[in-house]
């Protein structure tokens, strides 16, 4: 659901907002510090600024999150009974994306909100195609070293593992005729390629090549992997198998 962080340190202007907003998530802070916190910790889709508050005023708060690369690209509306140029020139040069008088016209402030929104997920997609094309080229020039498959696949690996953040990123090649797979690369050890495993270690396989559909589980708790469980002590991580399907 899209989260709205509303920031006022009138208790009833934001329960007002909380039902008149009902269709969204909205999450709460009562001055400019706190909403700069919440706003890292909790990635709003949009926020609702009050101006006049205690230990961080909205300008102040404004700037901040401006500021900052995790949470500038969040729309910031600020609601103020501060009217006048001065007060609308201070905001929008804090960075604030939109600027409403209090009391505003409800119907005015939720198309507002729908048009900040609408916004921001084109912001997102932008960002998201940005960072898959960054990493799709420095794939593309770490692999172009080199024409040996393994060599190729076991780049891949490695920069998937870094531009994830995981522990490790490997490719298996399934035998299901014979019940076996092979580690073709792994991006923490380049020496075991070729090393043959049995399915029946890694139910989690099986099932994504019945399905041929991508699977997360949880190694520590997952029913599916309660078997393996029994002689093996898995580690308190999650993994996450996808088929690679070629020619079908």
């Amino acid at each position: 659901m899209t989260k709205i962080l509303a920031v006022d340190d009138d208790r009833l202007q934001l329960e007002y907002l909380r039902d008149f907003l009902a269709d969204y998530e909205i999450i709460t802070a009562s001055n400019g510090k706190e909403a700069v916190e919440r706003a890292r910790s909790s990635a709003p889709d949009l926020i609702l600024m009050d101006v006049v508050m205690p230990a961080m005023d909205g300008i102040e708060a404004t700037k901040a999150l401006k500021g900052d690369s995790l949470t500038m690209g969040i729309p910031v509306i600020i609601l103020t009974a501060r009217g006048g140029y001065e007060s609308l020139t201070e905001g929008l040069d804090a960075g604030a994306d939109d600027y409403i008088e209090k009391p505003f016209i409800p119907k005015v402030l939720r198309a507002r909100v729908r048009a900040h929104l609408r916004s921001k997920a084109l912001y997102d997609f932008m960002e998201q195609a940005k960072k898959d094309l960054e990493i799709f080229l420095d794939v593309t020039m770490e692999t172009t070293s080199s024409l040996h498959l393994v060599d190729v696949l076991r780049a891949i690996t490695v920069k998937v593992a870094e531009h994830l953040d995981i522990k490790r990123c490997s490719v298996v090649l399934v035998d299901q005729r014979k019940g076996n797979s092979y580690v073709v690369a792994s991006s923490d050890n380049s020496d075991i390629a070729g090393l043959c495993i049995s399915l029946d270690r890694y139910p989690e396989i099986k099932k994504v090549m019945d399905t041929m559909e991508p699977l997360t589980v949880d190694l520590r708790t997952d029913p599916l992997l309660a078997e393996v469980r029994k002689e093996i002590d898995l580690p308190d991580q999650s993994v996450l198998v996808i088929p690679i399907i070629y020619r079908e």
